[in-house]
């Protein structure tokens, strides 16, 4: 019998149901993640106790939250684990490609483990029992396979963002996608158009900074890639093969693998506005994507190209970190550098040795004190001349002449 190594804190939570005499299991991505010798980062167990009577079984050490009542779905959490607590449920008739209209409780584990996505994801364990794999899970685990519990065509169309759960399993663990799950996949792609634009970045996002490579081949060999951006229809195989090692080349940031793939079109603000993404992270892959074609082939350059864009050692950073990928440049020296900066070396208007009211007195007026701050900030980061203030007086009064 297969025996997983569960903290006493998880056990704690599995044995209040069983003590109240319901059955329970673990069961999901934590036993695919423990058979594959690999830390769960979440633990779900499913249990025959409807919901509040799920609630009913822990006392005032375990802080309850009903986090998905109407799906069947309670959160525990104990010590340093938040565990989801769901009631067995059938098959159901699923609403709008997402959803599915009603909830269907039942008694068996059985049912519970048929209406799952993927046979991976299909698997039940209980310390009593052992592994529970009706679905031969286990088996495609160990052959590398994805495939989908039952009819595919049915699990997609029930609920069409599992087509991009599929995807990233296959990308995360480098699986291969059974014969007739690929065919699935690809007849039912169209249906990701039901599927809110948040729910399908949130996968989409995942599988860029899952660490491995060869994401955008991939959704180019299913056809996915025209789902989830058609503006890169227009580029050829070269162009696309470009992207992808630059893809490949960079660390696991999202601001960095959006840069990468959006750098080609011109509609990056159209398309990560209509991908919902917050202001923060946009204007900062904007910022990436306007400063990476500017020359940073100088100190003086350099100094210039931070100051512009606020100051920001760490966007800084990043834009060394894409241009190598791009470019082919060294920047280990700049990053070296970049990383030993703290904000007090930096220039900006308000380390100026002079102000505003200095240059009123030595008789400038409106627009002409604004041009002349910003000439004397030029001035110092091309170190033509030094930041203190008798050094600034007299560079004022030569270019006023």
């Amino acid at each position: 019998m297969i025996e997983f190594t569960l903290e006493p804190a998880l056990l704690e939570i599995y044995e209040q149901l069983i003590q109240h005499g319901y059955e329970a299991y673990f069961v999901g991505g934590c036993i695919r993640d423990a058979l594959m010798k690999q830390v769960p980062h979440d633990y779900d167990i499913t249990t025959s106790a409807l919901p509040k009577q799920a609630m009913s079984c822990f006392d005032n050490r375990f802080k309850i939250i009903p986090t998905g009542l109407k799906h069947g779905t309670i959160t525990v959490h104990y010590q340093h684990h938040a565990v989801e607590i769901t009631t067995f449920r059938a098959q159901e008739v699923y609403a709008n490609h997402r959803s599915p209209a009603s909830l269907n409780f039942t008694r068996s584990l059985s049912e519970d483990l048929k209406r799952r996505d993927f046979t991976i994801n299909a698997m039940a364990y209980a310390p009593e029992t052992g592994l529970i794999d009706e679905h031969h899970g286990f088996e495609d685990l160990k052959a590398g396979l994805i495939r989908c519990v039952g009819d595919p065509i049915t699990r997609f169309q029930e609920d069409a963002l599992r087509i991009l759960r599929c995807v990233r399993f296959a990308h995360r663990f480098n699986f291969a996608i059974e014969d007739k799950t690929h065919q699935a996949l690809i007849a039912q792609r169209s249906d990701l158009h039901y599927i809110s634009i948040e729910r399908i970045t949130s996968e989409f996002f995942s599988m860029l900074t899952d660490g491995n490579p060869n994401l955008l081949k991939m959704l180019i060999s299913l056809q996915l890639l025209e789902e989830l951006l058609p503006e890169m229809n227009g580029l050829n195989d070269d162009e696309l093969n470009l992207i992808n090692t630059q893809l490949n080349t960079l660390p696991n940031s999202l601001p960095l693998k959006l840069a990468a793939l959006l750098s080609p079109i011109n509609e990056a603000e159209a398309i990560l506005m209509r991908w919902k993404v917050s202001r923060q992270l946009r204007d900062y892959v904007l910022m990436l994507l306007d400063a990476l074609h500017t020359p940073i082939d100088s100190p003086y350059a350099f100094r210039k190209c931070l100051y512009d864009h606020h100051n920001n050692i760490a966007w800084m950073n990043d834009l060394l970190i894409l241009r190598q990928a791009f470019f082919h440049e060294d920047h280990k020296a700049a990053l070296t550098h970049l990383r030993q900066l703290n904000q007090n070396d930096l220039i900006d208007r308000q380390k100026l040795a002079v102000n505003g009211n200095d240059c009123q007195q030595l008789g400038l007026q409106g627009k002409a004190i604004r041009e002349c701050l910003d000439q004397l900030i030029d001035a110092v980061l091309s170190e033509e001349v030094k930041n203190n203030r008798e050094d600034l007086i007299k560079y004022i009064e030569i270019i006023k002449k």
